[in-house]
């Protein structure tokens, strides 16, 4: 599974890194849950420590990391989606997390004859992977 976050930071920049196997095994072991939980469990600090150890993975020791603490202290904001729509209205930010990783993970993870035993049918996906609610 593959989630870009984008991290908006108390100076102005941003960074888009995407989460990929590596960070859920870590967020996995840390938390003890199971990506199939991620839905009901995941909240803000974990899309930063999905974040966080993407940053690390995708630098590969290039530029030092500081702690996970202090940098959590320079994020001034959370968005999760597709970078390239973030130019577009169907930016999700934290204000709407919840519902688009709930649609994200049962999209991603379940095959599509289950999600209305799940009553998940209000969300898709667009051609970029990002979930949006149905109109």
């Amino acid at each position: 599974m593959k989630l870009p976050i984008t991290i908006e930071y108390t100076n102005g920049k941003q960074a888009t890194y995407v989460a990929q196997p590596p960070e859920w095994v870590k967020w996995e072991l840390k938390t003890g849950n199971t990506i199939s939980q991620a839905q009901e469990k995941i909240g803000l600090h974990d899309l930063l420590f999905l974040a966080y150890h993407a940053m690390k993975r995708e630098t590969a020791g290039a530029t030092p990391i500081k702690p996970f603490e202090v940098w959590c202290e320079t994020v001034l904001d959370v968005i999760v989606g597709d970078a390239q729509a973030l130019t577009s209205s169907k930016v999700h930010t934290t204000s709407n997390l919840f519902v688009e990783l709930v649609g994200l993970l049962i999209n991603t993870y379940l095959p599509s004859d289950h999600h209305q035993a799940l009553l998940i049918r209000p969300f898709q996906s667009d051609e970029q992977g990002v979930c949006h609610l149905r109109q």
